[in-house]
């Protein structure tokens, strides 16, 4: 079997049959990150996320780098796959079901073929600037919706009020948008600012009744997740610092919670919490959760003298599923049992 052509729909792509062959496969794909890959190796090259078919996922955690199947002196580089749900294709029975998918009746000069059309990733590591931007598409103020309406519905359903939610974070949505990123449409965008300024946006989408092959979330193009921390600007007044993981716990708790988009913590992240904050508590979903990024957070504390409180909800909820107040009480309990004075630290932070 000859690979086709290096052409695709989407012309910009590193590897435009595999591009190709998963949305075939899969009902949707999506570029996840331009300019960067599943593990160290292939720093340069580019991922594609589709939805695992093998642990029920429908948020697009199965990634691809964009060298999977592609030869070189190991192999075929099937190890650049990851599902960051349950890692599933650690099975065997699952990788060789996808190889067969994708690359089914290839024979070796098909690969070898086919990796003189992959493309070079070095050059397509976006320009992403702290300069103020646009949202994406068509935009939708929450407050000129009816409470109805989609939008608004599954704020109200998740005990969010979204006109608060447009006032304080700028939070709307995306009716219609078109080239590059078509993929805003009917979608909550939340504009990520810093400075009082939109430096990038996040897109979130509605209900998990809509297409399991859509990515939960969709974000401006760019290696800029890594590099800001979510409601920086509110937090500032404050004596200490609250890191979550997502917009929705801040929304949640409001400052001084930040949030770093995922589950790791950079060390640009790391370097806006310890030239900020003497003290930083850490609400992390799980136990596993805050290991995943302990070793930075140790660094933190050995680079900045930073105090790292880490906790989590003793019934396994993470910060958006509490109450307002139910989650200030978890906070202030694990300030007071911590040796710190909870209701000073408040009160020097405006609160």
């Amino acid at each position: 079997m000859i690979p086709p052509a290096a052409t695709a729909a989407n012309p910009g792509v590193l590897n435009p049959y595999l591009f190709n062959r998963l949305g075939a496969t899969f009902g949707h794909v999506e570029i996840a990150k331009p300019g960067h890959s599943v593990g160290p190796h292939d720093p340069f090259g580019e991922s594609y996320r589709v939805s695992c078919p093998y642990c029920g996922d429908q948020n697009g955690k199965l990634y691809f780098s964009h060298l999977w199947g592609v030869a070189d002196s190991d192999g075929g580089n099937w190890h650049r796959i990851k599902c960051f749900r349950r890692d599933c294709p650690k099975d065997r029975r699952n990788s060789e079901h996808l190889r067969n998918a994708i690359y089914r009746g290839w024979r070796r000069d098909d690969f070898a073929r086919h990796r003189k059309q992959v493309r070079s990733g070095s050059v397509t590591v976006p320009d992403w600037t702290r300069e103020p931007i646009d949202l994406p598409g068509e935009i939708v103020p929450l407050s000129e919706m009816s409470p109805g309406e989609s939008a608004r519905l599954y704020l109200s359903n998740r005990g969010f009020d979204a006109v608060e939610l447009e006032e304080k974070y700028g939070v709307c949505y995306c009716r219609s948008s078109g080239e590059p990123y078509r993929g805003a449409y009917d979608r909550l965008i939340i504009p990520i600012r810093e400075n009082g300024k939109t430096i990038a946006w996040q897109g979130r989408k509605l209900f998990d009744r809509q297409s399991c092959t859509r990515p939960k979330y969709y974000n401006l193009s760019g290696a800029w997740k890594s590099q800001v921390l979510y409601g920086i600007d509110d937090a500032k007044a404050f004596p200490f610092v609250v890191v979550v993981e997502g917009v929705t716990s801040v929304w949640r708790i409001g400052a001084p919670a930040v949030a770093t988009l995922g589950k790791t913590l950079s060390a640009a992240q790391a370097d806006m919490l310890g030239t900020r904050w003497s003290l930083v508590l850490v609400w992390a979903d799980d136990p596993d959760a805050f290991l995943s990024a302990a070793e930075a957070y140790k660094r933190l504390q050995e680079q900045y003298g930073t105090a790292v409180l880490p906790f989590w909800s003793p019934d396994g909820r993470d910060p958006a599923e509490h109450a307002h107040a139910e989650a200030w009480e978890i906070i202030r309990n694990e300030l007071d049992g911590a040796g710190f004075d909870a209701a000073k630290l408040l009160t020097t932070g405006g609160a």
